[in-house]
């Protein structure tokens, strides 16, 4: 368990609030983590590049009692750009995203469902319509409202539904215009919430959408503080969505939906601004924030930042804490318990890494 600093297992300790477990088995980046009933995490999916770009088709087992993790001996169909999703049944549902063809990518409409309790994979129903950069959310009926993102270099305004109950995805009311790289989450009301994202290329939006699952119907939001894409989304225990970072405007802030009013209020302001960071929440209410790059128009290239920083609720304020001892970006980062644990993500020059460290 993680206890102290320490994960216990084969672990040391490297700095104060940082331990280091062992590796995974593979170097991977834009990867996805999740953290299933059984105590255990999942990776899934991602980039290497020991032999020129390649996707990752065996997904890992994290065992925070052993510090370690155990490759899943059935692989699948390597992605990256993919999305996760916890089912109710405790099952995760994998959807979309793109795999490697050629020199290329390719858009994927392959559903992959995995059981926890028996460590397998099952193919489930296809998307009808193949996309990445998309989101899903996992409403309070148990389906799966997965929209917008790209086929190709198209942009999607399609939004399909998934039921587990008949493995089967259904087509509804598409969003008002295309969006791509956005926050979704479903709210304590039922309804869903989209924010932020790309609108069009180059276009970062501060708009915000509401979707009522049984009307079927879409409709404005308020506006958010700032225009936001590439920024770190965090759905708080309590329902709220917190926004992090992101290009441009919106690199060095933080904000949060209040559901009471109906409006994003201010959460802070960064101590580094940054894009592609990793966040979890603890415990406690507080937010880890954790690596992420420059906004590219710095002319810094892909250089990620070691830098933590700690999100306090009741002050609504955010400080440094001990940097990480791997700098990186595009990490897949899940909360256990007190702790926050980074899988992998990109180090210097995007080169994906393996490296698993927790944060207490």
């Amino acid at each position: 368990m993680l206890t102290g600093i320490s994960i216990t297992g084969d672990t040391r300790v490297v700095q104060p609030g940082w331990s280091v477990g062992r590796p995974l088995a593979e170097p991977r980046s834009y990867a996805q983590g999740v953290l299933l009933v059984t105590g255990e995490v999942l990776i899934v999916g991602g980039m290497g590049r020991e032999d020129g770009i390649v996707m990752r088709r065996h997904a890992e087992l994290f065992d925070p009692l052993a510090g370690a993790t155990t490759v899943l001996p059935d692989n699948r169909v390597g992605r990256m750009w993919h999305t996760t999703t916890a089912l109710r049944d405790d099952r995760v549902l994998i959807a979309g995203g793109v795999e490697r063809v050629g020199d290329g990518f390719g858009t994927l409409g392959l559903v992959d469902i995995f059981d926890p309790h028996t460590r397998s994979w099952r193919s489930a129903a296809q998307l009808r319509q193949p996309r990445s950069d998309h989101a899903a959310t996992l409403l309070r009926d148990g389906r799966v409202l997965v929209a917008g993102g790209h086929a190709g270099a198209q942009p999607l305004s399609s939004v399909e539904i998934y039921d587990p109950v008949r493995d089967a995805w259904d087509r509804v009311a598409p969003l008002p215009k295309t969006r791509w790289s956005f926050s979704m989450t479903t709210l304590r009301d039922g309804r869903v919430l989209v924010a932020g994202g790309f609108v069009e290329p180059g276009l970062q939006s501060d708009t915000s959408l509401y979707y009522d699952p049984g009307a079927d119907r879409w409709s404005e939001g308020p506006h958010l503080l700032a225009e936001r894409a590439n920024h770190t989304t965090l759905v708080l225990r309590d329902g709220t969505l917190l926004l992090i970072g992101g290009q441009r405007a919106g690199a060095s802030s933080a904000e949060r939906y209040d559901p009471v009013l109906g409006l994003f209020v201010s959460a802070g302001t960064l101590v580094q601004p940054r894009m592609f960071a990793q966040a979890a929440e603890r415990s406690d209410g507080s937010v880890i924030l954790v690596g992420g790059i420059l906004r590219p128009e710095s002319g810094e290239g892909f250089v990620p930042n070691p830098l933590a920083e700690l999100w306090d609720r009741a002050t609504n304020k955010w400080s440094a804490v001990a940097a990480a001892p791997t700098a990186r970006a595009a990490g897949a980062a899940v909360a256990i318990g007190q702790a926050i644990c980074i899988f992998g993500g990109s180090a210097k020059d995007d080169v994906p890494v393996s490296a698993v460290e927790c944060f207490r």
